[in-house]
């Protein structure tokens, strides 16, 4: 039984004009908006424009989820369409998980969709960013 050939590699100039074509662009008339750029990297990653939506959640969660919640929640994250809310202690846990569809509305009403399905509070002992330590002293 017989090897299959390894193809021949290009030797000196020829190599050089194999990389050049691959480097070759195609040339625009006029420069892209950074906006339109920066969409379809995130598109192609798999994060659309609500993703951007989602960012501006975290950073404006106080003033959505409004006086009285946000020293009990603390945002986690969002996996598919479910909202995770961190709690500090379980009696926190108790009253979040009463205060579920509050929670979901107010996200909801702020992502000006129905984004969320549901809520998942859990205790964020040892769960918190680094950044985010400063985000539960100043709560407290």
């Amino acid at each position: 039984m017989r090897r299959a050939r390894r193809p021949r590699r290009p030797l000196g100039n020829d190599l050089v004009f194999v990389m050049n074509a691959r480097r070759k662009r195609k040339k625009l008339d006029a420069p892209l908006h950074a906006a339109a750029v920066l969409d379809a990297v995130f598109s192609a990653l798999g994060a659309g424009p609500e993703h951007a939506r989602l960012i501006q959640l975290w950073k404006n969660w106080s003033m959505v989820m409004g006086p009285e919640l946000v020293p009990l929640a603390l945002p986690l994250g969002a996996r598919r369409n479910l909202l995770l809310v961190g709690a500090p202690d379980s009696i926190a846990i108790q009253e979040l998980h009463l205060l579920n569809a509050e929670i979901l509305e107010r996200a909801n009403a702020f992502m000006e969709c129905p984004f969320f399905t549901a809520v998942n509070v859990s205790l964020c002992f040892g769960k918190t960013e680094p950044g985010m330590q400063g985000f539960l002293q100043k709560r407290n």
